[in-house]
């Protein structure tokens, strides 16, 4: 189980967008929002002034190889699938909406392996065109489940 807050948008440090395929969620006007995943993968985007950066994670009993980590607005032990810095956030994010029009927020419980492989795409940049584009994203959802 994933159990994500929120915060208000410019109210905290940062702010933070989750996607995932979330089971429940709550409101409170004060601390923010509360979204609970119970199994699957959540991509969290972090906004810092600064900077900004974007984490692709699932539970920490999911995957035992991997250490597990706590990440700020997170109640549970995670493992990092990817962390994704820069312009690789905008690819990320272009990334997950063509997934989620291939396959809906159920390409969220795809294997682990799965999303290595779109973390792999994301790295494959030079700077101009990026290997995760929709034909690649629909050959790997084919591949892990889901028919276009």
């Amino acid at each position: 189980m994933i159990t994500v807050r929120i915060p208000r948008k410019n109210k905290e440090v940062f702010n933070l967008y989750a996607h995932g395929n979330f089971i429940n969620s709550a409101y409170n006007e004060e601390r923010g929002s509360l979204f609970v995943s119970d199994k699957g993968v959540v991509v969290l985007d972090y906004n810092y002034r600064p900077h900004r950066r974007a984490y692709i994670v699932c539970p920490a009993e999911q995957a035992q190889y991997m250490k597990p980590v706590y990440l700020p607005n997170v109640r549970e032990k995670l493992s990092l699938i990817a962390a994704v810095y820069g312009r690789r956030i905008d690819l990320l994010r272009t990334a997950l909406f063509n997934i989620e029009s291939i396959a809906g927020k159920e390409a969220y419980d795809f294997p682990i392996l799965f999303w290595q492989e779109v973390s792999c795409l994301l790295d494959n940049f030079n700077g101009k065109k990026g290997a995760a584009n929709k034909a690649n994203l629909m050959i790997l959802c084919t591949r892990f489940g889901r028919k276009c």
